[in-house]
């Protein structure tokens, strides 16, 4: 029993820590303005497949040639333009970081996706965790551009690039729960939340497996 008490509380410990966030404030965060909260995916989604407004949000320190990852449906075709500048050919495949690291894929990539240079980040406003139910504030930039969409059924936003901190670089993005997109990718990938609840499932029935199997013998 107390074994199982044991690996019980490692899950618990495990949950605890993939949860418990590293900062008060992101590096990198985006927000739609109007937007609705996803709690299933912890996304930003727009309401509107057509035009709106796009934040990307720097903190706790100068961040350098920061990208804007736009990624689409495979096999769709249609324009988007950022600034009104309209993106240039989408590539199959998944963004590469400046160290030649891929960005985790979270239920998108590979996908059709472009990228649109967002320069530096500075620390010259005080900005917020923009999550719901998060607390917190920092130093950073807020930097705002104008999306229109046509033809596709969604898209998806990610931001990412690097901090330069004491003579070392560390790449950097907007961590999952504070990234952003238009309509619905659909396939999610699972939250810790989902995680923790089948491993305890999975537990449970281990051990509801092992008293049959003693009752039986009994």
């Amino acid at each position: 029993m107390k074994k199982y008490l044991g690996i019980m509380l490692f899950i618990l410990a495990t949950f605890c820590g993939i949860v418990k966030p590293a900062e008060a404030v992101p590096a990198l965060q985006l927000y739609v303005e109007g937007a609705v909260f996803d709690i299933l995916t912890e996304t930003w989604v727009s309401s509107s497949l057509t035009d709106f407004d796009l934040q990307v949000i720097g903190a706790n320190n100068v961040i350098e040639d920061v990208y804007l990852a736009i990624a689409v449906p495979t096999g769709e075709t249609g324009t988007i333009t950022v600034n009104s500048t309209a993106i240039g050919s989408f590539t199959y495949g998944t963004p590469i970081t400046g160290d030649g690291s891929s960005l985790p894929s979270h239920g998108i990539y590979p996908a059709d996706f472009a990228t649109y240079f967002m320069g530096d980040f500075g620390l010259v406003q005080t900005v917020y965790n923009m999550q719901p139910g998060e607390t917190g504030s920092a130093m950073g930039e807020i930097k705002t551009v104008s999306i229109s969409i046509s033809g596709y059924s969604w898209a998806h936003f990610d931001a990412y690039d690097h901090i330069l901190s004491k003579s070392k670089i560390k790449y950097v993005f907007a961590p999952f729960s504070h990234d952003a997109e238009t309509g619905n990718p659909g396939n999610p990938i699972p939250e810790p939340g989902s995680l923790f609840l089948l491993a305890s499932g999975l537990f449970g029935l281990k051990v509801f497996s092992r008293g049959r199997k003693k009752a039986v013998k009994a």
